[in-house]
């Protein structure tokens, strides 16, 4: 996960960053992939929840104007990558995979409601209403989908760094 690389500082980084110290002692053969935020069908998290999100609500509120941002992969360009380190014409090593493009909160908005024919009003609101609202979430919900390092990591605007993965694995 590119959470080993992130920002993020929670369990979910923590035991990622720990998985690879793991591997990497261990005897066994290995490729490590670090994908940052992957969507496609049946994403249920990330690019889905919003989705689901802008749905279902006419007026969406958009912290700091959505500025920030992700680079995210297709799933299907994922599976691409398993399928050919799967050959073992490639080299054991650590492969970060993040998305060409770097796209902002604003232009997910913007491309999911227009690729819906939604019309929906966008107000920009400052960021500590996002902060304030997922630990509010957190300190409520059992099993909140996101939490507040997330959202911290999200709204970094990090970018993180890679090699040209659509080159090493030849996938247009």
């Amino acid at each position: 996960s590119a959470a080993v690389t992130s920002i993020r500082r929670d369990p979910y980084a923590d035991t990622k960053a720990r998985q690879e110290e793991i591997i990497k002692a261990s005897r066994i053969a290995y490729h490590i992939i670090r994908p940052s935020m992957i969507y496609g069908p049946g994403d249920t998290k990330n690019i889905g929840w919003l989705i689901k999100i802008i749905s279902r609500l006419p007026i969406i509120l958009l912290p700091g104007g959505g500025k920030f941002g992700r680079q995210p992969v297709y799933v299907d360009d994922i599976c691409k990558i398993v399928a050919k380190l799967l050959t073992g014409k490639y080299k054991k090593q650590i492969y970060e995979i993040h998305g060409k493009e770097y796209i902002t909160m604003a232009k997910m908005v913007k491309v999911i409601t227009r690729a819906r024919k939604m019309n929906r009003i966008i107000l920009s609101v400052p960021l500590v209403f996002l902060l304030i609202f997922f630990w509010m979430v957190e300190k409520i919900a059992r099993n909140p989908k996101f939490t507040v390092d997330q959202i911290k990591s999200l709204i970094s605007g990090e970018k993180f760094k890679g090699e040209k993965w659509w080159s090493t694995f030849d996938i247009i």
